[in-house]
């Protein structure tokens, strides 16, 4: 379904940088904007619970291909597990109480989602798994920003991280979704879901919000892995860009990301961060001698 992308290529840093300064024309319905940065051009939609390495995973756990039901009950044991957890590190979860935690997270509930695996997740855990994902656990929910320049951040400093891989062809992406009006939660088949800044001050430094990818299918189907765009209904226009730039233009992007203070230590405001910060200065002045292999 590559045609309800709208791909829109860049020559160098400077015109990718130009185009995104520019705020995109808001029609009289108030429709916005949201983006997200791929190291990878070629890389999906996919949530990071989609994708190959977490999938096979969950595949030799279960010892079979996972139906539908299966990777709603594994996702829900993944979550509860989760939230023990933070229990043993004394770290707290949205929403939480004795009701809270027997209403949603019983063994009633994953016999449910087993039965109804297009009920996953419900509206009460999403910003229990919103946490999760912020802190690394694969989720069904996909990163986004209503800021053009932190996901272009993201792009390029994955893509310094991964240069050792780089080719002469390589290109970095940055998706912008128009989502339609401010109102709306849903994008297609697929929702997007904004979450409090209390629960991560994350989430407030980087702007984000998630689109959560939707289990549609009969329970006892094979889990097949669609990319975000695939949950669209047809449009008579396309509602998602894909902008992209060569690879080796990531250097001079992350000197115009650090010039505008795009960099770890403010997106993750937390002395993990700084330390972030150090590594992607390191890969950056790497970065030099890697372009020096390209015409």
């Amino acid at each position: 379904m590559d045609s309800v992308i709208e791909e829109q290529p860049f020559t160098n840093a400077a015109s990718l940088w130009e185009h995104l300064s520019v705020p995109p024309a808001l029609s009289d319905t108030q429709n916005e904007v949201i983006y997200r940065g791929h190291a990878d051009a070629k890389w999906k939609l996919l949530p990071t619970i989609l994708r190959r390495g977490p999938a096979k995973i969950l595949r030799e756990l279960i010892g079979r291909p996972l139906s539908y039901a299966d990777q709603a009950w594994v996702e829900f044991m993944m979550l509860r597990l989760f939230v023990r957890g933070c229990d043993e590190a004394g770290v707290a979860v949205p929403n939480d109480s004795v009701r809270f935690r027997d209403i949603n997270l019983s063994d009633r509930n994953v016999e449910e989602y087993y039965k109804r695996p297009d009920t996953w997740p419900s509206e009460d855990l999403v910003e229990t798994m919103a946490m999760a994902r912020l802190h690394g656990l694969p989720t069904r929910l996909l990163d986004w920003t209503t800021d053009p320049f932190v996901a272009l951040y993201f792009a390029v400093s994955e893509a310094l991280r991964r240069q050792s891989h780089w080719a002469a062809d390589d290109h970095i992406a940055v998706f912008a979704l128009d989502k339609g009006k401010r109102a709306n939660t849903h994008c297609g088949d697929f929702r997007v879901l904004r979450v409090r800044g209390s629960i991560s001050q994350n989430i407030v430094a980087q702007k984000g919000l998630f689109t959560i990818h939707p289990i549609h299918g009969d329970r006892a189907s094979r889990v097949a892995a669609k990319s975000l765009e695939e949950y669209l209904r047809p449009p008579t226009w396309s509602p998602i860009r894909k902008l992209i730039v060569p690879v080796k233009e990531c250097v001079k992007l992350y000197e115009l990301c650090r010039q505008f203070s795009y960099n770890a230590a403010r997106l993750y405001p937390s002395a993990e961060g700084a330390s972030m910060y150090v590594a992607e200065t390191q890969f950056h002045i790497l970065g030099h001698a890697a372009i020096g292999r390209f015409p």
